[in-house]
């Protein structure tokens, strides 16, 4: 083979491996050690496809969440009724794009040093299954990442069911749909005060517990 060859072979096979190292169009990238994106996370939440049981409290354990209950605990009893008797939860550091999705200031300013801001996550339900995954900010601040967006660039399809009617505050239900898992109602939470802003995502798992939601 001459060398002319040779060398056409190499540039052919330097562009096979570029292609190959392409990450696919809407998927988030690789996540450094110890965090998740909020669309990987979101995604390994919602109930596979292939699978009609309901979803169990060890959803999630999948991902890097520091869980601060080992499985589902007894809620406090109320005097008012209420869907979910147990939960479980704790925290982790879901970005997005590999970036933080809101910042922790020093002083209320938004001044001075700056922490990286993490989320709470709470399964809740019956002692027999979780109804919802809730994920939330775990600070009011602001200059926040816009958690729908970066679930539809992912390639999550969410169709809104209803407009929310709040100004500083609102609710918003979403229908989402996700390759491999069945569909689920998504709640957005937004709000926002002299102190900043806070957002949360709810995955609803039941059509009974889908009917208590509304937007606000």
């Amino acid at each position: 083979m001459t060398r002319s060859a040779n060398r056409v072979l190499l540039l052919v096979a330097a562009s096979l491996a570029g292609l190959l190292a392409t990450p696919v169009s809407g998927a988030p990238p690789a996540a450094k050690p110890g965090t998740v994106e909020l669309a990987t996370l979101v995604l390994a939440l919602m109930p596979p496809a292939d699978s009609r049981a309901p979803v169990g409290w060890q959803v999630g354990s999948d991902q890097p969440i520091r869980w601060k209950t080992p499985g589902p605990q007894p809620l406090p009893r109320s005097p008012v009724a209420r869907p979910d008797t147990h939960q479980r939860y704790g925290t982790v550091m879901a970005v997005v794009d590999g970036q933080p999705t809101h910042w922790l200031y020093a002083d209320r300013s938004g001044q001075g040093k700056k922490t990286a801001g993490g989320w709470v996550v709470r399964l809740a339900g019956t002692q027999a299954a979780p109804i919802e995954a809730n994920l939330g900010m775990d600070a009011t601040t602001d200059n926040q990442a816009n958690p729908i967006g970066a679930l539809e660039r992912a390639g999550f399809k969410l169709k809104a069911l209803c407009q929310p009617q709040g100004a500083g505050s609102a609710v918003t239900l979403y229908r989402m749909d996700a390759p491999g898992r069945h569909t689920v109602m998504l709640v957005h939470g937004y709000s926002s005060g002299s102190a900043g802003s806070s957002q949360d995502l709810t995955l609803i798992y039941t059509k009974e517990h889908a009917r208590r939601q509304s937007c606000m």
